[in-house]
Formats: C-alpha cells, structure tokens, sequence
C-alpha cells in the first residue's frame, strides 16, 4: 500500500501526463453519452456550454452533478431513456485492469511467461523475463516483445502470443533489467551497456581512491576523505523512491515502523551508518589535538545558511507543472504548508498534488515515478493526509491540480545541500566521543561540540527550515546539550542566546494551547496528556521542541544571556505554519486593556516557567538514575496518616460462638478477599475479660481485627456481614474514623477503645514499643543537648504534632511550663504515662498524627525528612517489587497504597527479588516508598510528552527507558492502555476480520504438519487481512470486540469470545510444540532447572521462518489488545531480546546452565594440570553417545543449541584449548549463547509483526518483567480475585449453601486444577487482574442456576465460555461439589460445547 507502488494501472496513470483517470472518464462519456444527449439543446451555443459544464464536472470527479445535468436534459420526458448507461470511475478502473491485446502498445512492459510453448531454443531462454511491447498485431493476438538476456549480455526479440504474457507484479514494474527501455537497435543495446559500464568505472575508481586515502592526517585530506565517503554512502531511493521515514506517524509499513525509531542523521541520511560513524571517529582522533580546523569546516554549511538550501513554493491555484532543480544538492524535503493549520482527519477525494522523481530513461526521456501525493490515499494506518517526506534526489517533478484542493495551501520543497548531512552526522559522531570514558581529546571534542550547538542555532535562525528537518535538529541540539550536562567535570557548555531561548518557549508555548497540554500537574496523568480524543496524540515536533527547551532549562545557569542580534534572529518568527505548527499569534488588544493583557500574558508565562523548571527537575532525576547511582528524591508530606482505616470492629457477635470459631470465620473470609489480618484478631467475651484471645471464651460478642490493606475494608465488611451471621443475631461491622470513633457508636466503641488500651499499656506501664515510639518522637524533635539534659528544648514538628493530637494545639504550650519551663525527655514519658493512663485513646490519635502506626512503626513522613541510609539501585527495585506485588495480591494501583501498607516479614525478604531490603527497617522501607511514589507521579506526568523514540544515549526516550523500572506497573500499563486506545484505526463501520477453522482438526492434539496447524492455517488467511482492521480499542463489555473473529465451522457459538480465547490457547499450544520451529525448550531443563520454560529457537533465517515470526509478533500484538493473557512460557531473555537489551551471563546461565557452569569451573583452576585433569575426568564421564567431538575444551569447537558444531575461531578444529588459552575460549563459547538467544534478526521479524498492531515504542516503557506480565498475566489463579469479581444472577445469592460450597470447592483445588477450572470456564488458562472494581474481560464471572432437570446432585456444571457463566446446580454436599467440578474440569470433550 505505498505510495510507490508501480502497477501496470498507476504506470498508465503517471506516463499520461493529460490523460489521467478524470480524462479517461471524461473520453468515455464523449464516445457514449455525448452523441445520445446533444440532441436535447437547442441550438449549437448550448450544446458547447452544456458538454463543457459536463466535462468540467467530470474532470472535478464530481459525476452526480453530471449526472443529474444529464437527467435534467430529459425532466420533460420523465427521466433519461433506460439504455442510456453513464461510466463511472470504477469501470474506467476496472477497464485499466484488463490484461487484454487491447490494453498492449508500444512500449508496454509483460512479463513473459514460463511456460512457453516449443519453438526456437533462445526463444526459451527469455521465459520469465521482462521485455518491453515493440508492435502488436491485434488480428492474430500476438506480441513483438523485446528482452535483454544479462547473462549473454544481448537482446532478443520474438512474437509471442498473447496467452504467454503476464502483467508484471505491483512494484516490479520496470522497463527492463537495467531500469531503462531496451530500444530495438542493437546500437542503443550496447550505448546502454557501455553507459553502466562507465558509471561503475567512476563508482570502482571512486572506490579506490578513497581505500588510498582511507588514514588521511591532515585536515584538508581528512574532510575530503570524508566528503566523498559521505557522497557513497547516502542512501538509496526505496522501492517508493523515498529516502526514510522519520516519524512513527508516519510509517507505511512495519519495516519502516522500525526505521524510524532510530532517528538520527546517520540512520536517514546514510545507508551504512556504522561505517560513516567509525569514519568520523577516525577523522576525529587524527585531529584531536586541534579539532577547531576540522568542525569549522563541516560547520561552514550552518553559518553560511541560506545559501545552499534553495526551495520552492507552489500555490495550489490552477493547474501547474514544474521540474525543481537543485544542483549539488543531496536530498530534497517535501512537505504542503496551509496557515490555517486544518486538522489532520481532513482527508480530501483526490490528491491535488503530486510529486515524481526522476528515474531512467523512456525513448529518450527520462522516466517519472510518483513518489508522493497529497493528500495521500493510503490506508488509515500511515497517519496524517500530509506528511513531510525526505527524499534523496536532486532533482523532481511536481503538479499541481487545486480543483480539490483547499485554498491556502501550498508544497514547499528545499534541497539540501551535501555538507549538511555530513554535518548532522559529524555532530551526532562527536557527542558519542564525548560520552566515552576518560582519554586525551575528550574536553577538546565537548568543545567543539558546543561549537556545532551554536551553529546549528545560527542555521535556526537564519533559514527558514521544514518541520520534519527542525525535528531533526532539535533531537539533535537537545542530545548534545545532553551530553555536554552529563560532563559536569569538563565545565564547557555552548552560549545560548535568551532571544533564542525565549522563541522557542513562545513557540511551545502556542503548540501547547494546540494539542491540549496544560501547564498543571492535572493534565500529567499516566496517559491523561496523551491525547485529547480518538487518534489524537502529540506530534513529535512538539516533542522535540519540548525536549530542547527542557535541555536548555537545564542548562540555563551557565547559558550566555547576550548575543549580537543581527547574527541570531528568533527562530520562531520565522516558522512556517505546517500540520506540526500553532495558529498564529493573535493581535495586540487595544491600549484600554493593554495592562490586564500585559499582567495575564506575565501570568502565563510565570505558569510555563514553572512547569518547564518542574519537567527539567524531573529530568535531571532521571539522568541521575543512569549508571545505577543512588538517587536522591524528594520526600512528599505523607501526613496525616490513614492507619485508622485499617482497623474492623465486629459487634453483636452470637455469644455462642467460641471464638476460635469466630476467629476462624474472620481468617477465612478476609482470605477470600485478598487480604488476611494483621496479627491476631481481638474477641472481646460479652461478659467482659481480656481479649488477647487467652480466654477459651465461653461466649464472645466484639471482634477488633487490623486489615493488611485499607482498600479492602469495605469488601471485608460487607462479608462479615454475612458470615458471622447467625439465627437472632444482628452482625454490625464499623469502620473506624480518624477521631479513632466508630462510624457506628455504641457497643463498637467500647469494644475499640478496650482495644486501643491494651495495645498500648501493660496493667499501668506503657508497652515497650509504645516507650520507644515516644521516646523517638521527642529525640527527633529536640535542638541541641543530650537525651536527658537540661538545655532548652524546643517542640518541633512531630512532637508537637503528637501533643496536638493528645490534648489539642492550645494545651501544648502547657508543657513548657512544667519544671521551670524545661522539657526534659522524663518529663515529657511521665507526662505520656499519664495521658495513657487517663485516656488512651487520645495517646493513639497523638501516635497517629505523629506518623506511626498501631504496631509503632513510622508510616507517616515530613518533606523534609530523608532514610537513615541511602537506597541503591537495586534496593529501589526491590522497593517496586514489593509494591507491584502488593497492588497485584490486592487488586489495587499504586496511587492508592498508603505507607502503612506495606509490610515485610522474614519470610518476604528471604525470596531474591526482596534480598537487597535486608537490614533496613520497615520504617526507611516505606519513606523510600513515597519517595518513589512522587517519583513515579512525575514519570508519568512527563512520560506522554517524550518523543518515545530511542536515538541516542543521552536522548530523553533512552533516559526515560532507564528509569522504568523504577516506575510503578499499574502507572506504566495506564500509559500503555492509554496508547493502545489513541492509536486505534479500525473504523467503527468496518467489519472485523473472521477466520475459519475447523475445530476437529485439533481435537487429537497438536498435528505433526505444521501446514495442518491452527498458527498455519490462521497466518494464511490473515495475509488479506491489512494491519489496520487490527488495531482495535482494548477489549471491554460482556461480549468485547477483539482484532478478529474465529469461526469454526459447524459450531453454534454464541458471541465470539470463547471461540477467539480457544483459538489463542491452541495457537500457544503448538508454540511450544515441535510442530513449529519457533520455540525450543532451554537446556536447563534437562538438569532439573527452569523445566517448562522455552527459548527462541536461533539460526538462519529464512523466507518461511520469517513470516512465520512476523505473524508471531502480530499474535502478540493481538493478545495485548485483547487482554487475553496467553500462557507463553519463555525465560526472561526471550522478552530482553525483543526489547533489544543486551543478553547478560545471567541470561546464559538460566538458558543453558551446564555451559555455564562448565565456563566457570574452567576459569576456577590456577594450574594447568589441575585443568586438564578435569578435562580428563569429564570426557571419561560422558556417555557414548555424547563424547561425538563434543568434549569440553577439547579445541575451539563447540555445540550450538541446535546441536551443530560451531567453530569458535577459524581453524577451530586444529587449535586446542591449553591453560594459556582458557580466557580467549570461555569468551567464545559464551558470546556464541550470548549471540543465539539474542538472535537480531529472528527477533527483528518478531518486532515487526507486533509493531503492526503495537506501537513500537511502548516496548521501552515497559521492562522484561513487565511485557511478560502484559502478555502472560499471572500464572498462579486467586480464588479471592475469582470471588471478587463474580456477579450472581437473579434468584442467586453468595450466602446460598451451594454458592458456599462452590467456594469451598474451589479453595480446595490445586494450582493445576484451578487452571483448568478457568480454561472449562472461559477457553483460556490464565486470567486478566486489573484494578478493583474495574471487570477486564471475560470478568465478571456469573454463576446462574442450571438449565438441566432432574435431581441436582445428578446433573453436571456447565458453562458458556463465551460471557463467562456457570450454571451451577443446587448440590447438596461440599462432597458432591468437589466431584462434579473436578469431573466437569478432568473429562470434558469440546470447549465450545457451551
């Protein structure tokens, strides 16, 4: 679907230069319509105008107006005649498609077929070629076909009948092998040939001259070196013509998805970006002693703009055509500009414009291929209608037809002259030098570099630039001033014109009131900036825009606040107005109102200072992340605290109920919710007692219990309700106020406030925790002196918020009164001994306004405070963890988790991911988490403004990457979520696509023919199918709307979720299969570790296998959309590769941990006998079957997962591994597992198919970790979550006695069998989690009463996969439960049965 596409229709279109498709209709109704209807005027005067007013119409492709012209001409006799047929444009079209002897001229180009017919010996040499019409005999059907012969080098021509033609392919459409028309004269055959073979003399002697001059050391050498490395190796016209596409808007296909993700100058300008890159390097360190000649030569191009850029501007007025010529010029950049800025949806009938290129030479002409139009008729998908391109021609073609057009617009093209590129690139090249470790040249390359800044701000400012080229340059100034920031040692920073800096504020300013982003907090939501409405997003010159102001923000102590006017003009005056632009600024108010004008102006810009400080504080954060440092955050006030809310008081207790009873009862239930007390629950007996749970209880009636989670307190309550409800009894579960009073007075205070007592004393001595407490609150209070001393103590903070909080802010003053008005720590425990003792309440809510908890642990912070100790890098990853697990066991997000939530016990810290939080206590733990919760907040208000794009290292995309994981889950998937929604391009009237499958071929299991495979078949039929149907809305209702439907023939499947989650589980199925040869198991596994657990499976890639990863990753793709986790069982590295994060030893050992263990028993030995006596030992100990020249260490050879033998060096074979050589073998070995589970191109087919469907970029929000939980989901089933989320319906109830034995049933099943619980009951192994409250599809889960009659405890569970029902019958007995639901998940036989 590109732009490029040269079928045999649109070559018939664009060799026409005035017989185009409108004139094609309009010669139809001449020879059809014309001679029938004129006639009908009156006299020759109104037949002209009348045929002229038709023919208009027509050429505007408005054929209802002629249509009704014509039946106007016949209103007296009631209509036009019956036979009288109008042609439209389809027909025209489907006229041009015809393959017919009709349709051949001169010149034409046919493919010539195979399969010939006998006859002359050379005749059936030229089968399959293409050749070029010389004359057509129509009478006897047969073709003069000219074909050049490459391997013989000389032309043939031969009569061919018309069957042993073809239409060549789209695309392939060329006049000849040599991409010029063959002429019949031998003599035009061998000019040809003698022209290539010129051309690739110059192309060899060019290439020589630069292998001579390959290690030039004088400056002026140097730059010619590379400039003319730089001329051979600009990039090639693709098969559209274009150069690249630079912005994932933009992006037609997959391929040139990926493409563009890696903006920079050498990726767009250079084919081989490597080889210009070590160029530069070279060039750089043979000058670094004085690199000043050298940047002020490639510099020259900037300073002296605008000479050099030449452009064009072409009206939309008329109909125009006109060459633009360029010389010396490298690429040209195309883009159409309106003032009036129309929003992008606005998509016109036809394109008014076109722009060809220059392509070979057609009968002494050169030959026009269209390389862009506006407004394109691409697919949804390829983003706006007008779209700014790079193309790498000197020279092009542009028409013009503004019948269509709106007024206003107009094509600018400017050329580029050869220097820039080279510039680009030498910028680019020299701030990775820069970036190295310390060596000689580096403060010499930060300079010139900070040279370059300042002359591509003097091109900003002195040529009017496109917006796709000023994209480009802002990238690139706001990564070197990145870099230059990051060298705080070297001190050296470009001076920065304030006129400059203010310009561009005032620009981002107007785009920023265009696209909606706020200069608030409010608009920064994880996701709530990133689009205003469906499909709108932020452009990504705004994106870099932004990214430049916030590098200069940052950089704004040191920048120059003075420059000459005359040699930096605003670079924002001078912008034109483009898709990407703002409106123009409005007119000044008249001098009545100029104050308040001026006072809201100083307003607005005081607001866009602050928010751009604030996005450059964030920055600076997150550049501080990278290398793995500590990071010193902010502390957000966490006062006052929320710990109260925690607490459950249970009143009007059935006193018959003992209480290990009623404890039990409370345990299950909060269980069933997700969330277990903490510590022991408080059964107060009715006739009074201690409650510490000593008492047997003859009779109990108030139970106090402490949740682990706030959020789960009303769900909690409501289910105590319930359960603890007997005959005659009146259950009332409160919830606690932050005045520590029930929201239910009466009996639940009492039984409070017994409970508070005894928490904090012990007869009349305060606990020893609730001692320590307050003496840590007055120690962290005091100024000065010691712990007991007598000098002058002052209340700060947080005692005096607990004094507050016991006896009120006007009584507080009373203690400094006391003892001469000196407060001394035994004054202020005895004055707390007293208040405990006289009211304990009042010493808790003191506790509480203090910070602590009612386990005297801090869980409320200042702002001001910061942890004992400093976090690492990983201890705030095991922070995150920590949270990510707690949100997902409670089915919350992180926003709202409070500090007092969070708990670690032994158990907890023992598991790896919580190692690194040992020895530090749960009150730094919790600091550290509001910490990073701010942090995360601010993430994720400047996470929609980044340009996603990863292009440097310094860029804010590959910042922003490295402090992902620090960011919470539930505030990346809303991003992401975010995305997925913005980024739809299914239309709501366009049907989804539908796959047929048989269901019996799968019913035996997974075929051995991957042909017959249900990945196969589904791949074949989605080749039809365009991307764009695809993308779709993240699936939500009862019955969602997923990327396709599946329908399997000769089933009655009601909606289509079943039948999708079924084909998704079987298409997982045959993955790790060996039906397919995509995933393979990790060799760990044969020792016992990571069993079950699959790796990609490396090698070559083919054809076959390529588009066999293409659909895989759109098979991701798909399941992400559809929140349909899929079960895909692949280590860790599987996902790293996909990301494109470098494979680690790590990764090696848990893929194949007997070549590692192998590797670091070799480097274990200190002497070379003790080496070989293990090689030795080892080769003794393998099987027969496995000493094949396979033993360790033997020579450079080794084994590859795919069990061939690799060579490691060359002559592998003859070189033996010695002691001396151990290091250099290790290495070998293990990069060749490092480079076969990375496997670039295996995995770059993968990215490919999912970047269809996902946009690209979400790949470095998310971490490993996180796309495995997107795609996979959780792999364990929680009851509790299943519970929450059921409805029940109509005359069904939770309380029902076979609802509760369906409950218990289930509490009882294993792991594996409640996996094939879900899988009977919704066709999917695993289950979405998501927030509270939120049902994610197939949730809800219903439970209806059964359809079946007869007795219950006959009759079987059934279900409806497609909404997720369970029609369970009224069973009698938990006994009779477990075995009809164990049956029902062990013997069933069709998953869509229903």
């Amino acid at each position: 679907a590109g732009l490029g596409g040269a079928s045999l229709v649109e070559e018939e279109w664009v060799s026409c230069r005035e017989d185009d498709l409108h004139s094609l209709l309009v010669k139809a109704w001449e020879a059809k319509v014309f001679p029938v209807i004129q006639r009908r005027f009156r006299n020759d005067q109104e037949r002209k105008s009348g045929l002229e007013q038709i023919r208009g119409a027509l050429h505007l492709g408005m054929e209802n107006i002629a249509r009704e012209t014509v039946e106007f001409l016949y209103e007296e006799n009631g209509g036009a005649p019956g036979d009288l047929h109008f042609p439209n444009m389809e027909e025209i079209k489907a006229d041009l498609q015809k393959f017919s002897i009709g349709h051949l001229q001169s010149g034409s180009v046919v493919v010539i077929s195979k399969e010939l017919p006998h006859g002359v010996k050379t005749m059936e040499k030229t089968a399959g070629l293409t050749g070029t019409v010389v004359s057509v005999d129509k009478q006897n059907k047969l073709v003069l076909v000219d074909c050049y012969l490459k391997n013989e080098g000389t032309q043939a021509r031969f009569w061919y009948p018309v069957a042993c033609l073809e239409r060549p392919a789209p695309g392939y459409g060329k006049r000849s092998l040599l991409h010029k028309k063959v002429d019949g004269d031998s003599l035009l055959t061998h000019r040809e040939l003698l022209s290539c073979e010129s051309s690739l003399t110059k192309i060899h002697c060019r290439k020589a001259l630069m292998s001579l001059s390959s290690s030039p050391t004088e400056p002026d050498s140097v730059l010619k070196h590379l400039q003319m490395l730089s001329c051979d190796c600009f990039s090639e016209p693709q098969v559209d013509g274009s150069c690249s596409t630079t912005s994932p808007l933009h992006a037609s296909t997959p391929s040139a998805l990926l493409h563009c993700l890696q903006l920079s100058p050498l990726h767009l300008f250079y084919r081989d970006p490597g080889k210009i890159e070590q160029a530069i390097e070279q060039a750089v360190t043979s000058c670094v002693d004085d690199l000043k000649p050298l940047t002020r030569a490639m510099c020259q191009c900037l300073v002296e703009a605008p000479e050099g850029f030449h452009s064009l501007e072409l009206e939309a007025e008329g109909k125009e055509a006109m060459d633009f010529v360029c010389p010396g010029a490298a690429f040209t950049a195309v883009c159409c500009v309106d003032g009036s800025s129309p929003p992008q949806s606005e998509v016109y009938k036809h394109p008014w414009a076109q722009v060809f290129c220059y392509r070979g030479v057609e009968e002494g002409n050169r030959k026009l291929q269209a390389v862009a139009q506006f407004p394109t008729e691409m697919p949804q998908y390829c983003g706006p209608a007008y779209p700014s391109l790079v193309l790498p021609f000197s020279s092009l073609h542009v028409r013009l037809n503004s019948s269509s057009a709106k007024p206003g617009k107009k094509i600018v093209v400017s050329g580029l002259p050869s220097a820039f590129p080279l510039c680009l690139a030498y910028v680019h090249t020299l701030s990775l030098c820069v970036l190295r470790p310390e060596g000689p040249g580096r403060a010499e390359c930060a300079k010139s570099l900070a040279k370059c800044v300042e002359a591509l701000i003097c091109l900003l400012s002195q040529y009017d630039c496109q917006c796709l080229l000023k994209e480009l340059l802002f990238h690139l100034m706001a990564e070197s001033l990145g870099v230059l920031l990051a060298t705080p040692q070297l001190q050296i920073l470009p001076t920065i014109p304030s006129e400059f800096v203010e310009s561009l504020k005032e620009e981002l300013a107007a785009l920023c009131q265009r696209e909606g982003v706020s200069f608030t907090r409010s608009s920064g939501a994880a996701g709530g900036s990133f689009g205003n409405g469906r499909g709108v997003v932020h452009s990504t010159y705004f994106q870099s825009l932004l990214e430049l102001v916030v590098q200069m923000d940052r950089a704004s102590p040191v920048v120059g606040q003075g420059s000459d006017p005359s040699s930096h003009g605003e670079v924002g005056t001078k912008h034109r107005a483009t898709e990407h632009d703002a409106p123009a600024a409005q007119p000044r108010r008249t001098s009545s109102r100029l104050g308040a004008q001026r006072r809201k102006e100083a307003t607005q810009q005081d607001s866009r200072g602050k928010w751009i400080a604030s996005l450059a504080s964030c920055v600076k954060l997150m550049c501080a992340v990278d290398g793995k440092r500590s990071m010193r955050l902010r502390t957000p006030s966490s006062l006052p605290t929320q710990t109260h809310a925690r607490l459950l008081v249970v009143g009007g207790i059935d006193p018959s109920v003992e209480a290990h009873q009623a404890r039990r009862t409370v345990h299950q239930t909060c269980r069933m919710h997700g969330c277990t007390p903490r510590g022991q629950v408080t059964i107060f007996p009715a006739g009074g007692g201690s409650g510490n749970g000593d008492d047997n209880g003859t009779g109990s009636s108030c139970a106090v219990l402490e949740l682990m989670s706030s959020n789960k307190a009303l769900a909690v309550a409501t289910a105590l309700s319930s359960a603890l409800k007997t005959e005659g009894s009146s259950i009332a579960v409160s919830t606690v106020r932050g005045n520590l009073k029930c929201e239910r007075e009466g009996q639940c205070d009492v039984a409070l406030e017994r409970y508070l007592r005894e928490r904090l004393l012990k007869g009349a001595e305060l606990v020893p925790l609730a001692a320590d407490a307050l003496r840590e609150i007055f120690l962290s209070s005091c100024v000065g002196g010691g712990e007991g001393g007598s000098g002058v103590k002052s209340l700060k903070a947080r005692l005096n918020l607990f004094v507050a909080g016991v006896c009120g802010a006007e009584k507080a003053a009373d203690l400094l009164t006391r003892k001469g008005g000196v407060l001394t720590l035994e004054v202020f425990m005895d004055w707390a001994q007293e208040q405990a003792s006289a009211n304990s309440t009042a010493v808790w809510r003191g506790l509480l306004a203090a910070g602590h908890d009612f386990h005297f642990d801090r869980c409320g912070f200042f702002a001001s405070e910061s942890p004992s100790s400093a976090f690492s890098y990983q201890q705030d990853l095991a922070v995150v963890h920590l949270v990510n697990a707690l949100c997902r066991h409670w089915s919350i997000t992180s926003d709202t988790l409070e500090p007092c939530d969070l708990v670690v016990d032994e158990v907890s810290l023992a598991s790896k991911e919580l190692a690194p939080l040992q020895g530090i206590s749960v009150s730094d733990i919790r600091l550290r988490f509001t910490q990073l919760k701010r942090f995360g907040v601010e993430v994720a208000h400047i996470l929609p403004l980044i340009d996603l794009r990863p292009t440097h290292p310094m860029a804010l995309a590959t910042v922003l990457s490295n402090v992902m994981p620090l960011v919470s889950y539930d505030t990346k998937i809303s991003f992401v979520n975010a995305v997925l929604n913005a980024s739809v391009r299914r239309l709501p009237a366009q049907a989804p696509p539908e796959i047929k499958l048989d269901p019996l071929s799968s019913v035996s299991g997974v075929p051995a023919n991957p042909v017959d495979t249900y990945f196969c078949k589904t791949a074949q039929q989605m080749l039809a199918v365009p991307s764009s149907k695809l993308c779709v809305a993240l699936a939500s209702g009862g019955d969602p709307t997923y990327g396709f439907n599946v329908k399997f023939t000769g089933e009655e499947v009601h909606g289509t979720s079943g039948s999708f989650r079924q084909l998704m589980w079987q298409i997982v199925r045959e993955l790790h299969s060996a039906a397919l040869p995509l995933l393979m198991s990790c060799h760990s596994a044969a020792v016992g570790l990571n069993k079950g657990m699959s790796i990609l499976v490396p090698g070559p890639l083919t054809y076959a296998i390529e588009k066999q990863l293409e659909f895989f990753g759109l098979v991701l793709g798909v399941a992400m959309r559809a929140d349909v986790p899929l079960a895909l069982d692949v280590l860790p590295c599987f996902w790293k590769a996909l990301r494109g994060d470098p494979i680690t030893l790590q990764d090696v050992q848990e893929a194949d941990c007997v070549t590692y263990n192998l590797t670091e028993k070799m480097l274990s030995f200190s002497r070379g006998r003790d080496m070989e006596d293990w090689l030795s030992d080892l080769m003794h100990s393998m099987a027969d079957e496995d000493k094949k020249e396979r033993q360790f260490g033997a020579c450079f050879v080794y084994y590859d997962l795919n069990g061939r033998e690799v060579e490691l060096s060359e002559g592998g074979r003859d070189r033996p591994v010695s002691f001396d050589r151990r290091d250099e073998y290790v290495s070998a070995v293990r990069n060749l597992r490092v480079q076969e589970l990375q496997s670039p191109s295996r995995f770059h087919a993968i990215r490919r198919g999912m970047a269809s469907v996902v946009p690209a970029q979400l790949l470095k929000v998310l971490t490993p970790a996180d796309l495995d939980l997107r795609v996979n989901g959780l792999p364990t089933i929680d009851v509790g979550y299943l519970k929450e989320n059921t409805i029940y319906q109509v005359g069904l109830a939770e309380t029902d006695k076979h609802i509760q034995f369906f409950w218990e049933a289930l509490e009882s099943l294993s792991q594996d069998e409640l996996r094939k619980f879900v899988k009977f009951a919704c066709n999917q192994e695993r289950i979405p989690f998501g927030q509270r409250g939120v049902h994610t599809p197939p949730f809800p889960m219903k439970i209806a009463p059964t359809d079946s009659e007869g007795p219950p405890n006959n009759c079987f569970i059934r279900t409806e996969t497609c909404m997720f029902m369970i029609k369970l019958p009224q069973y009698t007995s938990l006994a009779v439960t477990s075995e009809k639901l164990r049956y029902a998940i062990h013997c069933r036989e069709d998953p869509l049965s229903g």
